[in-house]
């Protein structure tokens, strides 16, 4: 469906996967964005009140400052077993979710789950980097990206009706089983890299006392204050 949106210039791998890749992510993203519409809901379920379970929700966002650790992590991988293993981190972080007893519980499930879905992203993004030039990316990621809408449109309202018929646990439990399907199809059908290929050319370390400059550091602000603009919606 997807590789309609990529001419036959594009290394027929890409055009062939891509639906699938997107789609993998869309279920991922279904379950990181899960959480925020339904607050309510669960903090009723885990005998808490909406402040607390809040707090939680902050807390696994602080979880963001580590994904460079992850990103160290994910370059030591090979592209697929990033991606597979990202998928697989997400439906873990998703049951332990389902099966939380007490916020903190609910809350380290959060951060497996952002990190994890971090490792997957770090993945995909690599995995296309590798086949398509840099000029022409853009359109190849940028399919990818509708999935954070779709996430919310086809995961989110989907775990929003299995909720309502059921329990948000059940939702959690049929999001961790979606998840789990991707990465077996990720596994499956994605071919690996090619063992000569995984020798990724490393770039040079920066110099001592290299610093970031001011622009740099303006867009980081930028971008933290557009991730708060987006999770303020739901959170409040």
């Amino acid at each position: 469906m997807l590789h309609r949106g990529l001419d036959a210039t594009y290394p027929e791998e890409v055009r062939r996967r891509i639906t699938l890749l997107t789609f993998a992510r869309t279920s991922a993203n279904g379950c990181f964005r899960f959480a925020p519409p339904f607050l309510a809901t669960i903090a009723s379920g885990l005998g808490v009140s909406l402040d607390t379970i809040g707090i939680a929700v902050a807390v696994s966002e602080l979880s963001g400052l580590v994904s460079p650790v992850t990103g160290h992590f994910a370059e030591r991988l090979h592209r697929r077993t990033a991606m597979a293993a990202g998928l697989t981190g997400v439906a873990a972080g998703v049951s332990l979710a389902a099966a939380s007893q007490h916020v903190v519980m609910f809350a380290a499930a959060l951060i497996v789950i952002a990190q994890s879905k971090v490792l997957f992203d770090l993945g995909l993004g690599a995995w296309i980097s590798d086949r398509v030039a840099y000029e022409r990316r853009g359109r190849a990621l940028g399919l990818t990206e509708t999935s954070w809408a779709m996430g919310l449109l086809l995961g989110v309202s989907s775990m929003g009706i299995v909720t309502a018929l059921t329990s948000w646990r059940v939702a959690y439990l049929a999001g961790a089983i979606a998840v789990l399907a991707m990465a077996a199809t990720v596994t499956r059908t994605v071919a690996d890299d090619p063992a000569a290929g995984h020798e990724h050319a490393r770039a040079p370390r920066p110099a001592e006392g290299l610093r970031v400059p001011p622009a740099g550091w303006m867009l980081v602000v930028a971008a933290l204050c557009l991730m708060s603009s987006s999770q303020m919606l739901f959170v409040t």
